[in-house]
């Protein structure tokens, strides 16, 4: 496999009809795009939003918060919220700008590969795979570093091929800068890794990349030593118990097969998000792995195998947090396989390559051009079904906030809903602070949801609406029709929104007027949210001293519910957590106290958080966990003498660990540090 004749012959190729219509597929998928704009969703990740204004309020980023270490995100996004203020453009645009960038770099990496002829196949499936239509407009920032990856493919495939050392620290560039982003690039490092390791005949044309990778790396902790004073934090803050995912062993089938639904048929609604793209990319890497166990195989194919069976493998196959005793995974969104589409995008177009030729002698057709009527239609049939809930849903969203508006007064109305519209009204509405008072209810009981909707005294309930198709169950709103309340006669409906009844959204968006209270219902404590966060803190602690939780909670949460975050935010966020622990709510403890740690990394309050999880973790049963969250608070933090020695009594109590021998707590030690 000659390097210099590979890329020549390719580049000879380069150009022609087959080149321009490579581009004009790049140019269609943009009104394609904005023709399904998802716009301003939280999507999985409200604390993001938050980020962003952190950074476009104060220029600058916070090592105490985990999310300012994908830079990249942050500064652009962020910048963008300073110049345009907090709107959907600034908020999608960088979005798009590199899903659009990750579909040229895919084009020339293509053309250098496969040909002009591949490089059009490539833009092709771009195009039409419902999958690209979908994430372009939402909120996938997996763009950033899949963009970036796309570049150092195609600079250590000309690298290697052309035996260029300026290529190779080309690559290593793309490669630190996609790291800036998310610590997820690691899995295309591993995969460079691999390729060295197979062209160990050709080492020097590798030592460019390692050497200027280990160089930017070495230059980045020393960054991160002078930012944080910690060298390595941009590792650390994505290996701890909480950013590790969680142990799914259990239900680890299940788990595995999240994305080869999305891949090869349907998961959460019955339409194929990647139409027969994914069955396309699965049959090219087949018939390019069978070419190299023939040694027919030349630079094409040993980049369909690396792209598809080591680099996608990875992806799949890699738990987030290694241990001998259990596979950690975050949850599996769709938005993580944007890091991964343009290797399926690449693999399909070698397919349809390759049959291009093949067919009946004679034919003026090829089967590789049959194929591609099929998957060009299918994919954009498609299409409207995929991207279309996101699309509808948060239309909700937008015409909630254009309401709100009309109807916000000079003194802070209480607004209660569902914790994520909560934050959507948060993220969404520049200083909603002089308006609304928001509270909300998290997800996980019906129970629950009544108990909050009945402690309504006075303000404005929001129910009903669009759940976030893709990422979360219609058990996200507050849908009354699905729950065992009846309005009472004190509520006034003041709106009802337009939208079509679907399985992402139960019944319409309402908003409802509440005035006075039943005599008979409880009575609520008033909050004068207008206090200072030490007045609200110190009536909250008076109560929390007495005992009385019901009576304290409402303080810690109007400090909690302040945006900009009040400085005490933590320790309402903690006290109103600790309130959930004494009433027995394992599960409202888990999910305050891991909001906590994400949020405020650098709290004082962070290793009783963890000690806290731990107990709660041995409360629902589950043993395992426990004794890994106690483990965690024992080693890390061993200056809180306090809670090390309560973590240290709560192991010896528990039963001996005998899944974990000597190699695992060594294996885990090393990794954890």
């Amino acid at each position: 496999m000659d390097g210099r004749q590979a890329v020549s012959e390719h580049a000879a190729r380069g150009g022609g009809p087959w080149w321009r219509l490579a581009w004009l597929c790049l140019v269609l998928a943009i009104p394609l795009r904005l023709a399904f704009f998802a716009g301003f969703g939280l999507g999985d990740d409200p604390g993001e939003s938050f980020a962003l204004m952190d950074f476009a309020q104060h220029l600058r980023l916070n090592p105490a918060n985990f999310m300012h270490y994908r830079v990249i995100n942050v500064v652009l996004r962020g910048l963008l919220y300073r110049v345009f203020s907090v709107n959907e453009l600034a908020f999608v645009l960088p979005i798009l700008a590199f899903a659009l960038g990750t579909h040229a770099m895919a084009i020339v990496l293509a053309r250098d590969v496969f040909g002009a002829r591949g490089a059009f196949l490539t833009s092709l499936l771009f195009l039409v795979t419902p999958y690209e239509t979908l994430a372009s407009t939402a909120n996938v920032p997996d763009y950033i570093h899949a963009s970036f990856g796309v570049a150092c493919a195609w600079a250590a495939y000309r690298g290697y091929h052309g035996r260029s050392g300026g290529y190779m620290a080309l690559a290593a560039v793309f490669l630190v800068l996609g790291l800036l982003n998310r610590l997820s690039m690691v899995l295309l490092v591993q995969t460079l890794g691999v390729a060295t390791l197979c062209t160990l005949r050709q080492w020097r044309r590798w030592v460019a990349l390692w050497a200027v990778f280990a160089v930017l790396v070495g230059l980045m902790c020393l960054a991160d030593f002078f930012y944080s004073g910690v060298p390595y934090g941009w590792i650390i803050h994505y290996s701890d118990p909480v950013m590790g995912g969680y142990d799914v062993t259990s239900i680890l089938g299940y788990e595995l097969m999240v994305y080869p639904r999305y891949v090869f048929h349907h998961n959460d609604y019955p339409d194929w998000m990647f139409g027969l793209t994914g069955w396309c990319a699965l049959l090219g890497a087949l018939l390019a792995l069978g070419r190299a166990v023939l040694r027919r195989a030349g630079g094409a194919e040993w980049f369909v195998v690396l792209a598809f069976f080591v680099f996608v493998a990875l992806f799949e196959l890699m738990p987030h947090r290694l241990t001998l005793h259990a596979y950690w995974s975050h949850p599996r969104i769709f938005r993580y396989l944007a890091q991964v589409s343009p290797a399926l995008y690449l693999s399909g177009a070698y397919l349809l390559d390759r049959l291009w030729a093949v067919g009946p002698r004679g034919s003026p057709v090829g089967l590789g051009a049959v194929l591609c009527v099929p998957v060009a239609l299918f994919g954009l049939q498609q299409t409207p079904r995929v991207a279309g809930p996101l699309c509808d849903a948060n239309r909700d969203g937008r015409q909630l906030i254009a309401y709100l508006r009309t109807i916000a007064t000079d003194k802070p109305v209480p607004l209660f809903t569902d914790t994520w519209r909560m934050l959507l009204v948060q993220a969404q509405y520049p200083r909603h602070d002089k308006a609304w008072a928001p509270h909300g209810v998290l997800p996980d009981s019906n129970d629950e949801k009544v108990r909050f909707l009945r402690s309504v005294q006075e303000g404005l309930v929001i129910t009903g609406g669009a759940t976030l198709p893709w990422y979360s169950g219609i058990d996200l709103i507050v849908s009354l029709s699905r729950l065992d309340f009846t309005v009472p006669p004190s509520w006034t409906l003041l709106r009802e929104f337009d939208g079509k009844l679907t399985s992402w959204r139960v019944e319409p968006l309402r908003v409802w007027s509440v005035k006075g209270q039943d005599s008979a219902a409880t009575p609520a404590v008033h909050v004068d949210t207008s206090q200072e966060p030490k007045a609200l803190f110190a009536a909250g602690m008076a109560s929390f001293d007495r005992g009385d939780c019901p009576g304290a909670r409402p303080y810690f949460q109007a400090i909690i519910d302040r945006s900009p975050p009040a400085e005490l935010a933590p320790d309402g966020w903690y006290f109103d957590t600790i309130c959930r622990f004494r009433d027995g709510d394992w599960e409202g403890t888990l999910a305050g106290f891991q909001e906590l740690v994400r949020r405020f990394p650098g709290s004082i309050y962070v290793p009783g958080a963890y000690y806290h999880m731990g107990l709660a973790y041995a409360g629902l049963g589950d043993t395992a966990r426990a004794r890994q969250t106690f483990e965690y608070v024992r080693e890390q933090f061993p200056r809180d003498e306090t809670v090390s020695r309560m973590a240290a009594e709560r192991l010896a109590e528990m039963p001996a660990d005998r899944g974990a021998g000597l190699l695992g707590r060594l294996w885990k030690r090393l990794w954890r540090r």
